[in-house]
């Protein structure tokens, strides 16, 4: 009942104008926006191909309306070639097929120039992302794949944070499902289109930034 609620609101209201009230707190931002794009992503034929809003700029404060094409979606397919033979293989394969996303994705919306980290010359540089929007563009992303059907050793999970005193950075979890193992898909740490991060939760979670 209660994604059901969530769903009619978004049908309903005029949620996803360009610019974002920055107010409003990123988690619940997050919620509404994926909620948005697992609807769009179950309702497909194909949900790689489906349309997806996904975030740029802090805290996802911009957004853009994006879809891949057809030989998109195959090239990343291609990449899965099949389930894979250990969670650590699929691991691979996700960290790969994640920078995959973004760089179709960054075609599109400009954030094919976004650098690793925070790591540009002003914070008024078009195409960058925080590890906020980062991450909740990875959650979409894990989610396509899964709706798709290309995972077959990880579930997703929510976004692992870390702290020191306020928090400090954000990334998405994901669970193995024969170990219950938790890692954290981190894609903040290259340049758009640079696989993704994967490591254990606790290796990331006890790192701290430079």
């Amino acid at each position: 009942m209660r994604r059901f609620a969530l769903v009619a609101l978004l049908t309903m209201a005029p949620l996803w104008a360009h610019a974002q009230d920055v107010t409003e707190a990123w988690p619940h931002r997050a919620e509404r926006l994926t909620a948005h794009n697992r609807v769009q992503g179950a309702e497909a034929a194909d949900p790689l191909t489906a349309p997806m809003i996904v975030c740029h700029d802090t805290a996802c404060a911009q957004i853009s309306d994006v879809r891949l094409g057809e030989e998109e979606a195959r090239i990343i397919r291609a990449g899965f070639g099949g389930s894979a033979d250990s969670p650590a293989t699929e691991r691979a394969m996700i960290a790969h097929a994640i920078g995959q996303f973004e760089s179709f994705v960054g075609a599109q919306n400009g954030t094919w120039r976004d650098h690793a980290r925070n790591l540009h010359e002003s914070e008024d540089e078009e195409g960058q992302m925080d590890c906020v929007s980062e991450s909740i563009n990875t959650r979409t992303y894990l989610m396509r794949l899964v709706q798709a059907g290309l995972l077959t050793r990880h579930d997703i999970g929510g976004f692992a944070m870390r702290y020191l005193v306020l928090l400090q950075h954000v990334a998405v979890e994901m669970i193995e499902r024969d170990s219950g193992d938790s890692h954290v898909v981190d894609s903040w740490n290259g340049e758009n289109g640079e696989d993704a991060q994967i490591q254990p939760y606790m290796s990331w979670r006890m790192e701290f930034l430079a």
